[in-house]
């Protein structure tokens, strides 16, 4: 279904993803402090995993119908559990 979107689509679902990382990341900074990746960072990190999760969830099978409880969460789930897993080989790594 991702690949189905029109251009009008894509950046709609861009601009809420991005705006929506980029929040999330603010929060993420100013509560890690050094332990995160930096506001940039962050965005970058949580933007890539709300996509990655989404495709990943549309490869298996699944369609992204317009229920945006399974989107939203898919979408949330798989971002803060990239970030959760980056930040965790993040303190594994720096001693």
């Amino acid at each position: 279904m991702l690949w189905e979107f029109s251009s009008g689509d894509w950046i709609a679902s861009l601009w809420y993803a991005a705006t929506l990382s980029f929040l999330c990341g603010y929060l993420a900074d100013r509560i890690l402090g050094y332990s995160s990746f930096g506001l940039i960072g962050n965005t970058l990190v949580l933007l890539a995993g709300a996509y990655a999760g989404l495709l990943v969830f549309n490869a298996l099978g699944y369609r992204l119908e317009w229920d945006p409880a399974i989107t939203f969460g898919t979408a949330f789930g798989s971002a803060t559990a990239l970030f959760v897993m980056l930040c965790g080989a993040k303190a594994l790594t720096h001693t």
